[in-house]
């Protein structure tokens, strides 16, 4: 005699089709995950740049974090004890943020209203604490920075997770105590 399993109660066909669910869904959610965080040196940037943009040609001060200078200003530069602990050190800088498809997200470039922050933990992203180490006063610096030194998996503002950020930044002042 053949085994003939018990129909199924209400309650468990429920159950086997809200698993179903779940997985389908589950299923779904894997297929728009965000983008994986990219290279610097491997990414394609739009040729609206300018100057073009040539990470190999760039400066490197940290493992996704590339630099160029294209104007070294005279006044004082940036320091490592101006970046930690609870320095009451600010910065005011001018900037121009941007994607590597050459879309303008944000800008600051009101020379009267410069952006005034301090380069601490918390004031300001990663990349810049880094990449503004060594610019000086009245110069102009781009950063390109990978997502680790950006706003890595988060979407803030207009800027999609995951995204090599261009800031363009021109240093007006660092105030020290």
């Amino acid at each position: 005699m053949a085994f003939v399993p018990a129909p199924l109660g209400r309650v468990a066909v429920l159950a086997l089709v809200a698993v179903a669910a779940a997985a389908c869904s589950l299923d779904t959610m894997s297929s728009v995950q965000m983008p994986e965080p990219r290279d610097p040196r491997t990414t394609t940037y739009a040729a609206s740049f300018t100057p073009p943009i040539n990470v190999a040609a760039m400066s490197i001060r940290d493992s996704g974090l590339f630099f160029q200078d294209f104007t070294v200003g005279t006044g004082d530069s940036v320091t490592r004890a101006d970046t930690v602990g609870d320095t009451p050190t600010r910065i005011r800088a001018n900037y121009r943020l941007w994607l590597v498809n050459g879309a303008q997200i944000d800008s600051n470039v009101d020379p009267t209203r410069p952006l005034e922050r301090r380069l601490v933990a918390g004031q300001i992203i990663e990349g810049w604490r880094s990449g503004l180490l060594g610019m000086r006063v009245g110069g102009r610096r781009r950063l390109v920075m990978s997502p680790f030194w950006g706003y890595r998996n988060l979407n803030v503002n207009n800027v999609p997770p995951n995204s090599i950020l261009i800031f363009d930044v021109t240093l007006q002042g660092i105030v020290r105590p």
